[in-house]
């Protein structure tokens, strides 16, 4: 079974060209929800190192070539017939498929107890690499960890937006690594009889006490009980090799069959770390891990790092115009040069909207723009997000409670005024993010089909009604069913019976095309407009005879 298979895009050849509905066809079979990409591959891919400078310049020639490209946006490839992203070694559906406690969300991707709770640590080597001071170690059951620091006078701030969109991305359904704020005194440390200071060229020497306290030094002094707090990063499970490309596959992994730039789970991203002011966004901040699973070999897909969202790479640089353009961008750059400098560009009161409070960058929800976001690197995958994907996304930002985003906030230790402030913003970022992008396409999703006496019901929600983004009073919905062929098949509705946000039409029997064949069309319109469409398609089961969803196409 291939990639394809799981994929929107099935090619029908029966539908009449005339038909207002598409040629789009479905295999009459329930809805793939699991990909198998854990095929054995028994020797490791070999590691993809990052070169920064190397990156950089590429991502100057990508926005020059995504600036002048007239290529289209093609839907997302890792989708099935409703236009999901199934479970995968890049993706896991969690929020809104299963119960979420709030408890896992404090807890995040492990249930283990933080590693302050396994004291004392012995010191390994320094860490190399990135902006904020750090140290190897293992703690008291031997599992090992990076240690990370806030930067000097910047109390909570790397560290607790680390923790925020750690727990917000786990829930969504990504794969991160397992961070905890930990809490710790000097007499803690111990350090290894081999621990080692090593630099960016690979240098190393023996690690001393003096050592360790000069990278102490470096991070923000303990508090008045003397302990300093900093955030401790588990080991993934495997071998590392590297961040995935931007761009194409890794094609030394069998498994991965799909260019990375036609992926909604990456493509919606750009939706999801707009909300989360998340805007480092480059090949070392993702990780491929090549585990071992009993007797099979897979590649697992990591994000990791976020220190820097939640405003703090804005506020630390200072650079306001992050979120906002690229750090090289040319459509800026040209409004600059035609309105002589006069232009007021939208990122110029960052600095007086943000809070101002400790551990708080420049995140605000005033000028906050969701249709406008850019990471500060240019990213391939990003110039193809389109509004599907962005529709996919909207809505599983949307399925969190504020009683999630509290706990997600709550997870990282701030102050109590810090605490309030971040999960007020967040919320708010959320509701303009689920209010643009949900309305890019029809907001209609949730589709069930059940059989009611002789014939069938089926119900959808309005998420634009759900969210109260929309009055209920303010959409009609048409409804018309088609055949295989896109015949009419007689049945028509409008409205159907209305509970709230949830939307039903009655009296739905099978098409007399081949598996009882049939395409409700449905047309949402509001007040003013029509907005766009989608199709529902229906097949019965062979078993039973029953009507079963399995497919959607959205206009």
């Amino acid at each position: 079974m291939t990639w394809r298979i799981f994929s929107f895009v099935l090619l029908a050849l029966s539908a009449c060209a005339s038909s207002p509905v598409s040629k789009i066809r479905f295999a009459n079979r329930p809805v793939a929800w699991e990909v198998n990409d854990r095929s054995d591959v028994p020797v490791a891919p070999r590691n993809r190192p990052f070169l920064m400078n190397a990156y950089r310049v590429e991502s100057v020639e990508g926005h020059i070539e995504g600036t002048l490209a007239l290529h289209g946006k093609p839907r997302a490839q890792d989708i099935n017939a409703l236009g999901e992203v199934p479970n995968s070694t890049w993706f896991t559906n969690r929020v809104g498929v299963r119960e979420v406690s709030l408890a896992e969300v404090r807890r995040g991707p492990e249930a283990n107890e933080p590693a302050d709770a396994y004291l004392p640590w012995t010191i390994t080597a320094t860490k190399v690499g990135g902006l904020a001071p750090g140290l190897l170690f293992k703690d008291a059951r031997g599992e090992k960890y990076i240690l990370k620091f806030d930067r000097p006078q910047q109390p909570g701030l790397d560290t607790g937006a680390d923790i925020v969109c750690q727990r917000l991305l786990h829930l969504l359904g990504y794969n991160v690594p397992s961070n905890d704020v930990v809490t710790f005194r000097r007499e803690d440390l111990r350090l290894a009889e081999d621990a080692e200071v090593k630099d960016l060229f690979g240098n190393t020497r023996a690690m001393t006490a003096e050592d360790l306290d000069a990278t102490l030094a470096r991070g923000n002094p303990p508090d008045a009980e003397g302990k300093f707090r900093g955030l401790a990063s588990k080991y993934l499970s495997g071998k590392p090799i590297g961040g995935y490309a931007r761009a194409g596959i890794r094609d030394d992994d069998p498994n991965d069959a799909i260019d990375h730039e036609h992926r909604r789970s990456i493509r919606g991203q750009k939706i999801i770390f707009a909300w989360l002011g998340h805007t480092d966004i480059k090949q070392d901040n993702t990780l491929d891990m090549w585990i071992e699973d009993r007797d099979t070999h897979y590649v697992k897909l990591y994000l990791l790092d976020f220190g820097n969202a939640l405003g703090v790479w804005a506020m630390s640089n200072p650079i306001p115009w992050s979120g906002f353009k690229h750090s090289v961008d040319f459509s800026y750059g040209a409004a600059s040069v035609f309105t002589l400098g006069l232009w007021v560009r939208p990122w110029e009161r960052i600095p007086d909207a943000a809070s101002g409070i400790e551990g708080v960058g420049w995140f605000e929800s005033e000028l906050y723009d969701p249709a406008n976001f850019k990471s500060n690197q240019y990213y391939p995958p990003f110039t193809f997000t389109d509004r599907f994907d962005g529709f996919w996304a909207a809505k599983i930002i949307m399925r969190i409670t504020p009683e999630q985003i509290d706990a997600a906030v709550r997870a990282a230790a701030y102050n109590k005024e810090a605490h309030a402030y971040l999960t007020r913003t967040l919320i708010e970022r959320q509701h303009k993010t689920g209010k643009y992008w949900l309305s890019q396409v029809a907001p209609l999703d949730e589709f069930v089909v059940r059989q009611n006496g002789d014939s069938h019901e089926l119900c959808f929600d309005d998420l634009m009604v759900r969210y109260g983004f929309e009055p209920e009073s303010a959409v009609t919905y048409w409804a018309i069913a088609y055949d295989r062929a896109g015949r009419e098949t007689g049945w028509k509705a409008q409205r159907g019976k209305h509970a709230g946000h949830q939307i039903c039409y009655l009296g739905l029997t099978p098409s007399r095309s081949k598996d009882g064949y049939m395409v409700v069309r449905i047309a949402p319109q509001s007040d003013t407009e029509t907005l766009p469409g989608v199709e529902v398609h229906l097949a019965a089961r062979r078993e039973t005879g029953a009507l079963q969803i399995v497919g959607l196409v959205r206009e």
